[in-house]
């Protein structure tokens, strides 16, 4: 039986990081989707400035990603937000 025992434990462990999407509505009839792992809810639909606006966030020293893309900031106010979107907002701080 030696060595025998961590080949069945991997293969019982190997479901549980299978990554799955929750794309159930909001029952308020808003549409969810998550910012910086926090679930959000969008009763309207809204081009992302706005969104960053809303939330607080200057559009300057940031960065976005929407579902594992980088957004150019050039497209910010193209870019529609919908639900089961995931946005990433990194802000960028000076110090020393």
């Amino acid at each position: 039986m030696k060595g025998h025992t961590t080949s069945g434990v991997m293969l019982l462990c190997g479901p549980f990081f299978v990554p799955f999407k929750d794309k159930r509505k909001v029952s308020q009839g808003g549409k969810q989707m998550r910012l910086n792992g926090e679930t959000k809810t969008l009763k309207d639909p809204v081009a992302l400035s706005d969104f960053l606006t809303q939330e607080g966030f200057s559009d300057k020293r940031i960065a976005v990603e929407r579902n594992g893309e980088i957004v150019p900031k050039g497209e910010y106010a193209n870019v529609i937000l919908s639900d089961s979107d995931t946005l990433e907002i990194v802000a960028f701080v000076g110090g020393g």
